[in-house]
């Protein structure tokens, strides 16, 4: 039932065979990463840091090194990542690059939480659109689609902005703060005072402000994303959908509650 409401299932339901495992392992590959990344899972005992085992997964899909014997999950994700990219070569995605890309953002995000770091909005713009942006290329690399990232660049920051918003008091509760530097600096809540007690925290003036002008910025994007895929393909089209749909239900019940 839920499939039959799902754009992105039911666009992997009636793909040609080989198109959705392409997408569902470099789905749990980068997947795996990121929850590494966040903590979520630990790091793999042969590697002393996450960055050496940025490094060590980078040589890999390079060919400079090979994974240890401990890294069997990474390894066979990336192996049949590869595989099933390499079978089809997408002349739009440069799957190679755009994993590299990923994982630099990856390493980002790993030492912002480890080191508390919070960042300005320049600093978090670059960082969405690594984070977000390449998984989402090999996803339609995977599609044999031709769309490029500067199409739907906008999709990157949205996901980002918006998650920040929709996150705000779990991820303040875990230390992690994605409150730009800017808006945490004009509320005039040190970093402990938003770890400490997010719920009040967040109720701040210009916090609230802040959340409801990135409501804004999604509303518009959204709107703006749907205008401009009616002149792409049906794959992107779906895609699309399926990511901001959420999003902007997320948006209008905050809204309403508010």
């Amino acid at each position: 039932v839920l499939a039959t409401f799902n754009p992105l299932s039911r666009i992997l339901g009636t793909m040609p065979e080989g198109y959705a495992p392409a997408i569902e392992v470099a789905y749990h590959f980068c997947r795996l990463v990121d929850d590494i990344a966040d903590g979520d899972v630990p790091l793999p005992e042969s590697h002393k840091d996450f960055a050496s085992l940025v490094e060590a997964l980078k040589g890999h899909f390079s060919g400079t090194s090979a994974l240890s014997a401990e890294d069997t999950d990474l390894e066979f994700l990336l192996k049949r990542t590869l595989q099933k990219l390499d079978k089809h070569p997408s002349s739009f995605v440069d799957t190679r690059k755009e994993m590299g890309l990923f994982l630099d953002a990856m390493r980002v995000e790993h030492d912002k939480r480890v080191e508390g770091a919070v960042f300005t909005r320049e600093q978090l713009e670059v960082l969405y659109s690594g984070s977000f942006g390449p998984p989402h290329m090999l996803a339609f690399a995977a599609l044999r689609s031709n769309c490029s990232g500067e199409a739907i660049a906008d999709l990157f920051q949205l996901q980002g902005r918006l998650y920040a918003v929709r996150d705000l008091v779990p991820e303040l509760s875990k230390g992690i703060v994605f409150i730009p530097r800017e808006v945490a600096e004009e509320s005039g809540l040190s970093q402990d005072e938003l770890i400490r007690d997010p719920k009040t925290a967040i109720q701040n003036m210009v916090i609230q402000r802040w959340i409801a002008e990135e409501d804004d910025y999604g509303i518009q994007i959204i709107a703006a994303l749907r205008e401009k895929v009616k002149a792409l393909s049906w794959d992107v089209k779906g895609v699309v959908e399926f990511l901001v749909k959420p999003i902007e239900v997320n948006i209008r019940t905050r809204r309403a509650i508010s």
